[in-house]
Parts: C-alpha cells; sequence; structure tokens
C-alpha cells in the first residue's frame, strides 16, 4: 500500500463516464485484499514491457503462466488497458501509467469509479457498516444492479479493502475508514433517485425523451410500425443498455470499420466476424449509419440517448425499430409466462410472429431496465413500465375474431400454455432454465448452482440425468437410448469462471478418463461458458466433447419449440463429426453466430 497515504492533490481523479457507458463488471486480479494491488501493478508493469497479447504471464507467487489476453480479461473495461494495432498489442493507459508510477491506490479506486457501476457508490452505501448480502441487496433495489450472486460485490468490497478505505469485521460487515470517508468528499457520485432502474409507485412522471427523439415518437405511424425489425439481432456483450450504449459512444464522432472491429474483440471478446454481425445489428437498429466508404457513426437519435444518459431514451429508441416491443411491455400489465406472452401478442398482432426466443430477448430487455420484474416464473411490468408504454405509439391490435377478454390484458398467473421441464427442484420454463444455465456458467462463486442447471437442461432435453459431484467423481451423467437396447452414457463435468473462459489451468484430463472409468461411461462432455485455444486443442486429442452454455441454452430453446431426436442430442455431446453434424443444420454456436 503507498505509504503516503494520500493522493497527488496535483493530479484529480478521472471524470465519471455516464452511468450508462460504465461496466457493470468490478475487475478480478487474483489474491487477498493485501496482495491485489501488487498483483496488478506487475501485470501493467509487463504489459508496459511487452503488450505481446498472448505471451505468458505468472501472477507473483502464483506458480502458473496464464495470457495475457486472459489477464487482461478478467480486468473487463476498467480504464487500465487498451488494445491497438493488427496484431493486437496492449499498451497501459495514461491513468494506468500515472498509477504504475505514482502507486496512488486512491487514483486507481477513482479510475476504477469512473468507469464502473456502483464503486464510490458502493463505499458511500456503507453507512456505518454493512454485511454482503446487504450491500447487494443496495446494488439491486437503489441502482438496480440485480446480480445473481455476491461475486461482484465481493470484488468491489476487495478493491475498497485493498485502498485501506474500509475495514472488514470479523462479524461480517464491511465498515467504512477514515480515509474512505475523506475519499468520498472528492468522489463525483450519482444521484440513485435520478437513475432509470430505481422506481416505485411514487413515479408518476417519466424524464421527457430528447427533442429529436420525441419528434420520432410523435410523427411515428402505424406503417412505419408495422415495417420494424422482428430480430433484435446478434450484438456483442449482449443485448443489454450497457452495452449499447458503449458500442454507440465508440462511434462518436465517427469510427472506421476496422477500429470497430477492434473495439468489440477488445471490450467484450469476441470474434471479427461476431463484431461484424454486430455492426449490421446496430445500424438496423437505427444506432449506427454509414457516414463514407468503411466509416459508420452514431446516428443523431443515438447520440441524443447517449447524452441524456436514461436507459429509457434507448428503450423509447428500440421501440421505434424493434417489432412489439412497446407492445410486450403493453400486454405484461399482469403477471405472465413467456409461453402466455408470445400467445397473446400471436392473437392481438397475428401479422407479426415473433419467435419465443425473440420474446424471451425483449422480456430480458425490460427486466434490466426495470420496466418489468420477475414474480417467480411469471414477468409483470413495473410501475416504471405502466408509465412509459402509456406514452409510447403502439401497433393498433387485430380485435376481429379474438377472445371476449383479450382485451383485458393476460389473465393473471395464466400458464395454461407454458411447457415445463421437470427438474430436481419443481418446474421450472424452457425460457428461465436457459438463462440460469448462461448465468451460472459464470457465477464462480458457486460452482455447484451450475453443476444443477446443467442436470436440468439435460433433463429438459428428456435425457436420463444422474448428479454426482464431489472427489474423484464428475458432476452429471447422462444416459441416452440409441436403441431399445442399446445405450450410451456420456460423463458431464461442468466448469465455471468467473471472467467467461475456462482455460487449461481449469482442466485436468488425466482426471477426465478416471471419472469415465469410475462411472462406466463411454465419453465425456465439458460444459463451460467459452474455452481457451488449449483446451479446444487438447480436447480434440482427448476425444473430449465441449459445448458453451449458451450451446446448451439454445438446445433447450430449440427443444421447447421442436423436440430435438435422440441421434441429434447424441451428436451435441459427442466429440468428432457427430459434433459437427450437430451444428450443421442451423445450430448456433457460443458467439450467436451459425456456422
Amino acid at each position: 500500500m503507498n505509504s503516503s497515504w494520500q493522493s497527488d492533490p496535483q493530479r484529480g481523479f478521472p471524470a465519471p463516464l455516464s452511468w450508462l457507458t460504465r461496466a457493470g463488471a468490478s475487475p478480478h486480479v487474483p489474491g487477498s485484499p493485501p496482495e491485489i494491488i501488487s498483483n496488478l501493478r506487475a501485470l501493467l508493469a509487463e504489459i508496459a514491457r511487452d503488450g505481446t497479447i498472448d505471451r505468458p504471464f505468472t501472477w507473483p507467487d502464483a506458480g502458473t503462466s496464464i495470457s495475457l489476453r486472459k489477464a487482461v480479461h478478467a480486468l473487463g473495461t476498467c480504464g487500465l488497458v487498451k488494445r491497438e494495432g493488427r496484431p493486437t498489442r496492449l499498451s497501459l493507459t495514461d491513468e494506468a501509467s500515472y498509477f504504475l508510477d505514482s502507486g496512488d491506490e486512491l487514483y486507481l479506486v477513482a479510475l476504477f469509479h469512473a468507469h464502473i457501476r456502483f464503486f464510490g457508490e458502493a463505499l458511500a452505501a456503507l453507512g456505518e457498516g454493512l454485511a454482503h448480502n446487504e450491500l447487494n441487496e443496495i446494488a439491486a433495489e437503489v441502482y438496480g444492479l440485480r446480480w445473481d450472486s455476491l461475486d461482484q460485490v465481493r470484488r468491489r468490497v476487495y478493491w475498497l479493502r485493498a485502498a485501506g478505505l474500509v475495514d472488514y469485521w470479523t462479524n461480517g460487515k464491511i465498515v467504512p475508514a477514515e480515509r474512505g470517508l475523506r475519499f468520498l468528499e472528492r468522489l463525483k457520485l450519482v444521484v440513485p433517485d435520478q437513475l432509470p432502474h430505481r422506481h416505485s409507485g411514487q413515479i408518476l412522471e417519466l424524464p421527457p425523451p430528447p427533442a429529436l427523439l420525441a419528434v420520432e415518437l410523435a410523427e411515428v405511424d402505424q406503417a412505419a410500425l408495422r415495417s420494424r425489425k422482428r430480430s433484435l439481432g446478434y450484438v456483442a456483450g449482449g443485448t443489454r443498455i450497457e452495452a449499447l450504449a458503449r458500442l454507440v459512444n465508440a462511434a462518436v464522432p465517427a469510427i472506421k470499420r476496422s477500429d470497430f472491429r477492434a473495439f468489440c474483440s477488445g471490450e467484450f471478446g469476441v470474434l471479427e466476424s461476431s463484431a461484424e454481425q454486430t455492426l449490421g445489428t446496430l445500424r438496423s437498429l437505427g444506432l449506427l449509419t454509414q457516414v463514407g466508404t468503411d466509416t459508420f457513426a452514431a446516428t443523431e437519435l443515438a447520440k441524443s440517448c447517449l447524452a441524456s444518459d436514461e436507459a429509457l431514451d434507448f428503450v423509447r429508441l428500440l421501440h421505434l425499430n424493434v417489432a412489439l416491443l412497446g407492445e410486450s411491455l403493453d400486454a405484461l400489465d399482469n403477471e405472465a409466462h413467456t409461453a402466455t406472452l408470445l400467445r397473446v401478442l400471436a392473437e392481438r398482432y397475428p401479422d407479426v410472429q415473433l419467435s419465443r426466443e425473440d420474446v424471451t430477448r425483449r422480456i430480458a430487455l425490460l427486466l434490466e431496465t426495470g420496466l418489468a420484474e420477475r414474480i417467480g416464473l411469471t414477468v409483470r411490468r413495473t410501475e416504471l413500465g405502466a408509465s412509459l408504454v402509456n406514452t409510447l405509439p403502439l401497433l393498433d391490435r387485430v380485435t376481429s375474431g379474438l377472445p371476449e377478454n383479450i382485451d383485458q390484458g393476460i389473465p393473471r398467473g395464466s400458464s395454461a400454455a407454458e411447457p415445463h421441464a421437470v427438474t430436481d427442484t419443481g418446474q421450472r420454463s424452457f425460457g428461465s432454465l436457459a438463462t440460469e444455465v448462461v448465468q451460472a456458467a459464470t457465477d464462480s462463486a458457486d460452482y455447484q448452482r451450475f453443476e444443477q442447471a446443467v442436470a436440468a437442461a439435460f433433463h429438459a432435453l428428456g435425457v436420463d440425468v444422474e448428479t454426482h459431484g464431489g472427489p474423484k467423481k464428475t458432476d452429471v451423467v447422462i444416459e441416452l437410448w440409441q436403441s431399445p437396447t442399446d445405450r450410451q452414457r456420456v460423463a458431464v463435468e461442468a466448469k465455471t469462471d468467473g471472467a467467461g473462459l475456462v482455460t487449461d489451468q481449469d482442466v485436468k484430463f488425466w482426471r477426465l478418463g478416471e471419472h469415465r472409468e469410475r462411472h462406466m461411461v463411454q465419453s465425456t462432455l465439458l460444459v463451460g461458458p467459452q474455452f481457451d485455444a488449449r483446451v479446444t486443442q487438447e480436447a480434440a486429442r482427448e476425444k473430449v466433447a465441449l459445448i458453451t452454455a449458451r450451446e446448451l441454452a439454445d438446445a433447450v430453446m430449440r427443444h421447447s419449440r421442436t423436440p430435438l431426436s435422440p441421434r441429434e442430442i447424441a451428436a451435441m455431446v459427442t466429440a468428432g463429426e457427430d459434433a459437427d453434424r450437430w451444428h450443421s443444420p442451423g445450430g448456433r454456436r457460443s458467439d450467436g453466430r451459425k456456422p
């Protein structure tokens, strides 16, 4: 820790980015609070010395090497590292260079605060002291950050402890230190009541849209509403307002195609082909436009939404370009399952055919922005959603031939049309199950959650499932009947990773062979969020099948629409040519692209 205990008064703290363009994930560096800042300095020093992105790097005292790419990926978007050139090389930002030279921990935390949501705000929220779960509740209820585990709160607290800004008491309370209270006086914090995520029954008025967007909303007609894009399309970082805002911000004032690809690859860890697909999606959504031979810029409407720093404005703009977005919110006046909402939309707007996945993605966007909330397995709009939908131009409903009660909205608690997958914890909708598989894959604080989600997913696919777990055992065994007398047993290993990438350090392939012998299975399937190149190569040599959480979730959703045959499921969990056949008829890869 910096022995001066004071930040350099001659250098001001970085100005915070707008709330929408800040990242939601905190940087992760291995080690305890006394170690993580020195470990981070070691990483930055290595990048300053040689920024070759795929060269090995060893954390101090760790004894094992990883690539710089993986180490920097775990940092996320925190203002420390840039990616430049072709082939891509890493370099330090000016702020990172200043921190490396000065050792100023206060400046480091202020930089995190400027680039990441709920950093300084977490410190301010502590009051006289809170436990991790209490701080997580504030993040959800006040700041709209509904994380599925305590991992993100723990990461933030680690950095605050490392900088001497809070103390951790033996009763589990995180308590601000005097140094932390003085530090808070220098930070610019967001005002929770001004955030669109915070909502209650007392919300009566919405912030008005920017003038340009207000004109578009007022002038849109039924023909334009009928011609909206039905598919949201693939977006690097997911169809989340935070990701959309960061992508729009990168195109202000303009950006070359090659630089946009590099930005997507660096910020979200996607392939260049996925970055190209993202560019097409953003153009179709009215967020980017082509301004030169190979140059693109944020549209004036998108820039106005960015300037307002209101998530609702992005939703308003998306509603002008995405079929039945506001209409979905309109239909959620009572609790409903995804399938029920799909049915009601089909009845109200028979000329606009949405798939189950289309509706699921719309619901996810409404949940993220606080316009809807989940009640068990059902979803309903919030007061904020009700206020917004009353201001949106909606497509006229088709009323002839519909049931008499259709205009009353979705019947409360209706679930007749909702298919379910049977799990050991009861019934769960296909949509929520698919979401759980993807989210649990990066919840490294609770690996059993992912094991349970994977087991539930294979239950939903209709195969026999045995759950195991524990030392020297596999996690799940699935049994596929290939004929009335022939069956195939597959050991399934579920690997979580908080940074979203399973590496060769996480998988011991020799142990997988032991698991096959113990459970008398013919083959092994490895499931994880993503896999690095070494895991992919080793799996090919060992005839171990790989499937990402996203691919498993997609399979569940495909099965909910059209049941998969035993042969298709066998191809999905088998290494080699059979696996290639699984992807060929229209399956999607982990990055959302068709092969």
